[in-house]
């Protein structure tokens, strides 16, 4: 009897073991299901985020692409403004040069116009002085015819 109650008191006491460790074990479980559901958060939150920035990266390589065209099209429309500056300054360079050749003329011209009035003003002169000269010659004729 007496060795009955001692493996009875040895099973109890594997039997409460048991139970406790049964009872830690459960303690544990929940434990690890507290913490699978937090980790299944953190990952869904992960997921979630990585999916966030996946969307905002194809975005900003929408955005990037967007920005290199329109500095393509800048670029062009410089390069084309270059092009037509450069034209207007080759056009103003012909039209300075125009400008410059039409004062020459101009003043060529003047400094003829000049020559032939001085000309003139100088045959004005000797025709006044041939006139004055033929009046004082056909005096003396009339003079000479006289003392004829």
């Amino acid at each position: 009897l007496e060795e009955r109650l001692a493996q009875s008191n040895t099973e109890s006491q594997g039997l409460a073991g048991a139970v406790f460790e049964a009872s830690r074990l459960a303690e544990l479980k929940v434990t690890l299901e507290v913490n699978a559901g937090k980790l299944q958060r953190e990952i869904e939150t992960e997921v979630r985020e990585r999916r966030r920035i996946e969307i905002e990266k194809r975005e900003l390589l929408a955005e990037g692409q967007q920005l290199e065209e329109s500095l393509a099209q800048t670029r062009g429309m410089l390069a084309a403004a270059d092009l037509e500056a450069r034209a207007q300054a080759d056009r103003r360079g012909e039209s300075d040069r125009n400008v410059t050749e039409a004062k020459r003329r101009l003043e060529e011209r003047d400094a003829e116009a000049l020559h032939l009035v001085k000309t003139v003003e100088a045959r004005e002169e000797q025709l006044a002085a041939s006139q004055h000269e033929l009046g004082d010659a056909r005096d003396r004729v009339r003079e000479l015819e006289h003392a004829m």
